[in-house]
């Protein structure tokens, strides 16, 4: 698949939103609020209500498959406009971008094939899916041309592929043949007649006589032999004694082997002796006189000096801190006065102490109180109150009165101002009336009789009662005896009320002066006695505490009772500390105590501190694991001595003894032992020779029973006897053989009759083959006919939705695949493998290449059937339980789809699928825009969000990339490339490395999936080799490069025999059911070498294998190039020779030189190519 952006041909239909609010099966309102017009994950635990959110969303684009009861709503975009879809119980209302509008026409599918919209994993891995078959009988009845072929086939008795006549004509004339030709060559041999044969008999029973007589002869020769061996050996077996005839041989080497391992015992035992003793001398050395400290003698030891590490550290801690509490209390002691002793400080009433602190407080407030009440009589002195404080008081309030009457002489500016203003409005209302007489009305002159009260109002002046008041006034001053003003008006009366004021604040100063020193006699005395008072109760506290403190500042008094409260908490605390110090130091010694106690107890010196008990403690630690280690090497190795290597020891003793014992030596002579083994052969053969002598004695003793005198008679003699029987036997031979020729003649002479009665049944046989023979070939010529007729119209009338399922099989597969269609009788689609042209049903496919072609014949079908825009396409569960490579086709072919510009929505209830979808279709440069929805969150349901816990492995979904700088061969390594099959009827399946030198080309086209001549070929039919640039020359190299390898091919072939294979084999029809196996099996063991077969075929490798079929399979072979004769096969100088001859005007043309074509052929390492093309110059003519 490519990366290039695919223009859709028609618009899509896209889901955008989609909300269902009553449903069946769905108890709470939901919706999904935004659809991708790519690619959509659904994704929600089990039923979540996947099954009916595909409904819903199928019921907005067809509302005639809701619920009666159904509420649904949402959004559909078609061609740039929003269409709202609302259902209301089996009533549908549309918005057309918000307004509403009719239903839309969009020329869609009929709501009858919405299924066609939903695949589902079960559908599209069903294989003889009903719908499928249906789509396949379509194409069928279009693809015919109109004409009904199967049917005229089956009209004439050829509804199936005719087969061979009945096999028994055949094999009915195949046995006469060979009855007849059988009897004729023993007529040709019955040429003579019956000879004498009783003069034969004669002279044969005289020669079978002495033929008898020489069988005796010749055992009585051997019988005297026998017995002289025997005598013989017999002598020599007498040359041994007894116990030599019953050993083997091996005895010294069996006796040399015990005394090696008793050695390699005792060498053992001295070892465990010796770590036995090493290990004595470490228990002697660790010095433990009452034996090995316990566990709980250990534990306490190591206790005890962890208590004393405590006890020292503590012991640090608590002098620091007693050091620092000493200095406390010396400091604290310092900020008290000396003449306060420390028995005073210790016994000193520290409340008193605080209250003469407060006394003093007191008494300084007394003194500071008296000393400001005889400044204030300083400042006051002797006063009397003024007489005129009221009078003064009086003047300014009258003086202030008269300053706010208006004055007699002249008006202020606050009386003029109204006045004037009155006058302006009485001036101005008749020039008004004037103007809107003239302008409107007569009657406005009217309003100019407003003017006359104005202009009185205005010069009235009633000034009777201000008059009488500053009269009254001015007498009330004078009254008071002050001084008067020179004249009553502002000048005059305001210097005087300036002057009258200060007077008054004057006189009120010594009027309060006055009152002050009237009360401040008595408040002086009252402070003079507080003071004695304080006075005389801190002398008294002073005797109390029995103190004296040079200092009666009061602070200073708080100061010294908190130093000395201070003080005494560090004394107290210093005495506490003390007492820790003094504890701890005895627990010190306790510990010491004990511990060299327990030292004592273990054989160890005692320890005079911490750092010396640890050392005992470490060294008796280290000898107690010493110690325990040997005692338990001591045991271990005791233990061995005593169960394997004494009884070992013990056990080859008693070996040698039996050995000894069983030759009847009871000296235990090793060197006698070994002088006697030496003799051991010698004595077998000189056995076997006694016992062969005696078995030829026996045998030729009991061939002699019914002639006892050669028993007995003379060798010489028996010889003699013997050369005369020979010399009559010799003859017995040629009287048999002629005895035989002539009884065959006599048996051949009376089966005259018979031979004519087979040639008979042979001419009669031959005629019935015949006749069925000439039927077979109407048959076979009719079929092939009708066939071709078939073919013919079908690929002129393939329809488009064919053409266009196949089109996006190929682009789904990368062209591995293509897509064909079964026979008449079985409508089914047929998937080719581009590579080997396999041919292979649905169920025969792999479940990803099976996903594959449904899908494109389903969306082919769609696409056909549609003629308004694209519908979205519904997905449930496809990937299923997909492995990797099942997964990656899916989801390749389902992008593929999205690109084509039509919506997919996929429905999965596992989370880990999610990871699947955006793993590979990250790997797609412009991919479609892919949507994870998780339903669970739509609804509102608490299992939302929750994520996988299967992580998706990328090994799959890996980019195929060639490292930066790799050479054509690194490529070859890096992508594992496979030979080239010679033997293949096609090149489809050449890997595109032998034709792509460009290594960066040849990466892209791996990274599309594209690897093999067959891939190619197919996506250049349907245009998907977009990623080629200056694709017509590429292509024209890469044809270039292929015809060397098919000539290269083709005449490889000639004159090599071809392999036999299984289906070749089956092929034939000539091999049965009884035989098929065996034949197989026969085949296999021949490297399916069809000469070979054959030749054990007619050796009888098989019993039972008939002649006849044995020459047919023959002829098929040779047939079918499985065998070869009177061709050599060319060698590779001669196959060079034609590809240069073959690719001449490519060569003239520039497409390619005579180099890259060696270094192609030297590319091709198959088995008989080994250095191909290496020499140019050699020419072979045979063999490989």
């Amino acid at each position: 698949m490519t990366a290039d952006a695919i223009v859709p041909e028609r618009p899509s239909l896209v889901i955008q939103r989609v909300g269902v609010d009553r449903m069946v099966g769905i108890d709470t309102p939901f919706g999904i609020a935004r659809f991708s017009p790519g690619i959509n994950v659904v994704h929600g635990p089990n039923a979540i209500g996947k099954s009916r959110t595909s409904k819903a969303i199928q019921a907005l684009v067809w509302p005639e498959l809701a619920d009666a009861s159904a509420v649904i709503r949402g959004e559909l975009g078609v061609a740039g406009v929003t269409w709202h879809v609302e259902s209301h119980y089996a009533r549908v209302l549309y918005q057309r971008n918000g307004s509403p509008a009719p239903p839309p026409s969009f020329g869609i599918s009929p709501a009858n094939q919405h299924d066609r919209y939903l695949l589902t994993l079960h559908d599209l891995l069903a294989a003889d899916d009903q719908q499928n078959r249906q789509f396949a009988a379509v194409i069928q009845r279009e693809s015919a041309g109109g004409y009904d072929l199967h049917a005229a086939r089956s009209s004439i008795g050829l509804a199936a592929a005719p087969k061979a006549g009945p096999g028994r004509i055949r094999n009915a004339y195949q046995d006469a043949r060979s009855a007849s030709a059988s009897l004729k060559r023993i007529d040709q041999h019955l040429q003579a007649r019956d000879r004498d044969r009783s003069n034969l008999t004669e002279a044969l029973a005289a020669a079978n006589a002495a033929v008898a007589r020489v069988s005796l002869l010749e055992a009585a020769l051997e019988h005297a032999g026998a017995v002289a061996r025997r005598i013989e050996a017999e002598i020599a077996r007498q040359a041994f004694d007894d116990p030599i005839g019953r050993m083997a041989g091996d005895e010294f080497a069996r006796l040399q082997g015990f005394h090696r391992r008793i050695a390699e015992l005792q060498q053992e035992l001295e070892g465990f002796n010796a770590g036995i003793a090493r290990n004595e001398q470490v228990l002697a050395d660790a010095g433990f006189p009452e034996g090995l400290p316990s566990e709980t003698d250990l534990y306490r030891l190591t206790s005890l000096v962890t208590m004393l590490r405590q006890a020292e550290a503590d012991r640090d801690t608590v002098a620091a801190n007693l050091a620092e509490a000493g200095a406390r209390v010396l400091l604290l002691r310092r900020r008290i006065t000396e003449a306060i002793t420390s028995e005073q400080l210790r016994v000193l009433d520290l409340t008193g102490l605080r209250e003469l602190g407060t006394l003093a407080r007191r008494f300084r407030e007394a003194e500071q109180r008296e000393s400001a009440q005889a400044e204030l009589a300083a400042w006051v002195g002797p006063l009397d109150a003024p007489a005129n404080l009221d009078a003064l008081r009086h003047g300014t309030e009258l003086l202030a009165n008269r300053l706010r009457l208006p004055g007699l002489d002249a008006a202020s500016p606050q009386e003029t101002w109204p006045r004037w203003a009155a006058v302006g409005s009485a001036m101005v209302i008749p020039l008004m009336s004037i103007v809107l007489a003239a302008v409107s009305h007569i009657a406005w002159a009217a309003l100019g009789l407003l003017a006359i009260p104005l202009l009185w109002l205005a010069f009235r002046q009633d000034r009777s009662g201000a008059v009488e008041e500053a009269r009254h006034t001015e007498e009330a001053y004078l009254a008071l005896g002050l001084d008067a003003p020179a004249a009553w008006d502002p000048d005059h009366i305001e210097p005087l009320f300036d002057q009258i004021r200060e007077q008054l604040a004057e006189a009120t100063v010594q009027y309060q002066k006055a009152a002050m020193w009237d009360g401040l006699g008595h408040r002086r005395a009252d402070a003079a006695r507080l003071r004695e008072e304080i006075a005389a109760r801190q002398a008294a506290q002073i005797e109390t505490l029995g103190i004296t403190i040079g200092n009666d500042d009061p602070d200073e008094i708080r100061l010294i009772a908190d130093a000395i409260d201070r003080w005494r908490q560090a004394t107290d605390d210093l005495a506490a500390i003390d007492k820790r110090v003094a504890a701890i130091h005895d627990r010190h010694a306790s510990l010491m105590t004990d511990i060299n106690t327990s030292l004592a107890a273990l054989g160890t010196a005692p320890a005079t501190d911490r750092l010396a008990a640890e050392s005992r403690l470490a060294e008796i630690q280290r000898r107690t694991v010493a110690a325990r280690d040997a005692h338990t090497a001591i045991g271990h190795d005791r233990q061995t001595i005593a169960d394997q290597v004494q009884p070992a020891i013990d056990r080859e003793r008693a070996s040698i003894d039996n050995l000894f014992t069983s030759l009847g030596l009871h000296e235990r002579d090793d060197i006698s032992l070994r002088e006697r083994c030496g003799q051991v052969d010698a004595c077998r053969e000189a056995q076997a020779a006694l016992a062969s002598a005696q078995v030829v004695e026996q045998t030729r003793r009991h061939a002699l029973a019914g002639a006892h005198e050669l028993v007995t008679m003379p060798p010489a003699e028996i010889q003699a006897e013997l050369d005369l029987s020979r010399a009559k036997a010799d003859g017995r031979d040629a009287i048999v053989k002629e005895i035989a020729r002539l009884d065959l003649e006599v048996q051949r002479a009376r089966g005259q009759t018979a031979l004519e009665e087979a040639v008979a049944h042979e001419l009669a046989t031959l005629e019935a083959f015949r006749d069925a023979r000439g039927r077979d070939y109407a048959r076979a010529a009719g079929w092939h006919v009708a066939e071709f007729v078939q073919r013919t119209a079908r690929d002129q009338n393939r329809p488009a939705v064919f053409l266009a399922a196949r089109n996006l099989f190929s682009q789904f597969t990368a062209g591995a695949w293509k897509l064909e269609m079964g026979g008449d009788n079985d409508p089914a689609f047929v998937a080719v493998e581009t590579s080997t042209e396999r041919h292979c049903k649905l169920a025969d496919l792999s479940s990803g290449t099976r996903v594959q072609l449904l899908m494109a014949v389903r969306i082919a079908f769609i696409e056909a059937s549609e003629s308004g825009p694209q519908l979205p396409l519904i997905l449930d569960e496809t990937l299923g339980n997909a492995d990797d490579t099942r997964a990656n086709a899916i989801i390749d072919a389902t992008v593929e789809i999205a690109r084509r510009g039509r919506q997919i929505i996929y429905f999965t209830a596992q989370n880990d699928e999610i990871a699947k979808w955006q793993s590979r279709i990250a790997q797609f440069p412009g991919a479609p825009a892919l949507e994870i929805i998780d339903l669970a969150a739509a609804r509102g349901i608490a299992s939302a969000g929750q994520p996988s816990n299967i992580v998706w492995g990328r090994t799959v979904f890996e980019p195929f990339h060639l490292p930066d700088g790799a050479t054509h061969e690194d490529a070859r390594q890096a992508l594992s490339v496979p030979p080239v099959d010679l033997w293949a009827e096609h090149v489809g399946g050449v890997d595109l490395w032998y034709l792509i030198p460009d290594v960066h080309l040849l990466s892209q086209l791996r990274q599309a999936g594209i690897t093999t001549w067959g891939q190619y070929t197919q996506l250049r039919r349907h245009d998907g080799l977009r990623m080629i640039a200056a694709f017509d020359e590429v292509n024209a190299r890469i044809e270039c490069r292929l015809q060397v390898i098919d000539t290269v091919r083709r005449h490889w072939q000639q004159g090599r025999p071809r392999p036999l294979t299984h289906g070749a084999l089956l092929g034939t029809r000539l091999i049965s059911d009884r035989f098929e196996e065996a034949v197989i099996e026969l085949a296999k063991s021949h490297d399916w070498d069809g000469a070979a077969l054959i030749r054990a075929l007619r050796d009888r490798a098989l019993g039972g294998f008939r002649q006849n079929v044995i020459v047919e399979l023959e002829e098929s072979f040779c047939g079918n190039g499985h065998i070869i004769t009177g061709q050599e096969p060319l060698g590779d100088g001669m196959i060079r020779l034609a590809v240069l001859s073959s690719m001449r005007e490519h060569i003239t043309g520039g497409m390619i030189d005579e180099d890259e074509i060696d270094r192609l052929l030297q590319s091709l390492g198959t088995p008989g190519l080994v250095e191909f093309g290496a020499n140019p110059d050699r020419v072979s003519t045979g063999g490989e």
